[in-house]
């Protein structure tokens, strides 16, 4: 059987050098190439973004009015695939990431899925602290 196309939505406003990082860990999952579309919906980026992604060869979609949720709903009317996967700008995604949310969503009685997120390069003392606290609290 044919794995699910998939369509990840990812809003950005901003996005600097995190959008190059999650971009990269995108190209990388164990996940059919043909299989998979990668939506940047930019959301008024002034730091060249839109032309980062572009860059990289991911469809970009725009969105003029401001907010997260209305960039991920531009994304959405846009998407291609059965499966919506939402990742933000500053996230890095492992390579398992859409074989396991395919697979838990493979089951009839699941409407979504979510995983364990961890800190991006925490810099603070407040960041590490809660990278450490969720870590314990994982385990």
């Amino acid at each position: 059987m044919d794995q699910p196309f998939v369509s990840v939505v990812v809003p950005v406003l901003n996005g600097g050098p995190a959008l190059g990082d999650l971009l990269t860990s995108l190209a990388h999952v164990d996940y059919p190439a043909g299989r998979i579309e990668i939506l940047v919906v930019d959301n008024g980026s002034t730091d060249g973004s839109k032309e980062l992604a572009e860059a990289r060869g991911v469809r970009v979609l725009v969105e003029p009015e401001r907010g997260a949720s209305r960039a991920r709903n531009t994304g959405v009317a846009s998407a291609k695939g059965s499966v919506i996967a939402f990742t933000d700008h500053d996230c890095i995604v492992t390579r398992g990431w859409i074989n396991g949310l395919v697979a838990v969503l493979s089951d009839p009685a699941v409407g979504g899925a979510g995983g364990r997120t961890e800190t991006y390069m925490p810099k603070t003392a407040v960041e590490r602290h809660a990278a450490r606290t969720r870590q314990l609290d994982a385990e």
